[in-house]
């Protein structure tokens, strides 16, 4: 059982659903005034500049505002969980073969599926880690202040166009015309050097990278990643 793109984002549209499905049942907080602390606090209103050397500064933020211990941790669970990832495929990957012998011994119906299996490989999936994490975020803050906060926080403190634009950027490079061109266009500067794998893989490299002037920077990894992972990696070249 895998998961794919559209798996993983209804999954965490479903959490995020569950989690304002939760939030809309707690009583409605008064609403927010001027006065009232912005969140996050402002790094100068803790006015701990002689407070003495970082450890210091940390503690005293920390007994000031106890979420910033929280929220320091669910980063930090997330930076360890994206290390992880390639442990949970190999799990993954793991448990579906152990089910696959377990449906040609005959101990398991030829249609039923790992549930194990598809959970690890979901959470070893890199580009959806920092998005499960930021569910617990979300519940501590609602658990630290109220809804009102979070809102306000995701609504108006944090900008989402340069991520937002990157996705857009990615996915239009990912699509089959544009990777087409610049594949077309690698492979013939690649003839010119002989046109061999190495000479692929050079190319690919070093000529992928300078598409960052004309598609941006992201848009130029993805393609440099399609490219090398159709023509270079498929051929399981060895480790040297």
């Amino acid at each position: 059982m895998r998961f794919g793109k559209p798996a993983v984002l209804a999954l965490l549209v479903c959490l995020l659903a569950v989690l304002v499905a939760g939030a809309a049942d707690v009583e409605a907080s008064p609403p927010r005034s001027d006065d009232a602390t912005p969140f996050p606090r402002a790094l100068d209103s803790y006015d701990d500049g002689d407070s003495g050397g970082i450890w210091q500064i940390v503690v005293n933020r920390v007994r000031e505002e106890p979420f910033n211990l929280v929220a320091t941790l669910i980063f930090l669970f997330a930076i360890v969980h994206s290390f992880l990832t390639s442990k949970f495929t190999a799990i993954s990957h793991q448990r579906e073969h152990e089910h696959e012998l377990k449906i040609a011994r005959g101990e398991a119906d030829r249609d039923s599926v790992d549930l194990g299996a598809g959970v690890f490989h979901f959470l070893g999936e890199v580009e959806v880690v920092f998005g499960i994490w930021a569910v617990p975020l979300v519940i501590a803050i609602i658990g630290f202040y109220d809804w009102g906060t979070v809102v306000g926080y995701i609504g108006s403190s944090v900008n989402f166009t340069e991520p937002a634009f990157v996705v857009v950027i990615m996915t239009l490079a990912a699509t089959r015309p544009i990777l087409r061109l610049s594949e077309g266009i690698i492979k013939r500067i690649a003839k010119w050097f002989g046109g061999s794998l190495a000479a692929l893989w050079l190319t690919t490299l070093t000529i992928g990278p300078l598409l960052g002037s004309f598609v941006t920077e992201p848009a130029a990894m993805t393609i440099a990643a399609l490219v090398l992972a159709r023509n270079f990696y498929e051929l399981d070249p060895s480790p040297r």
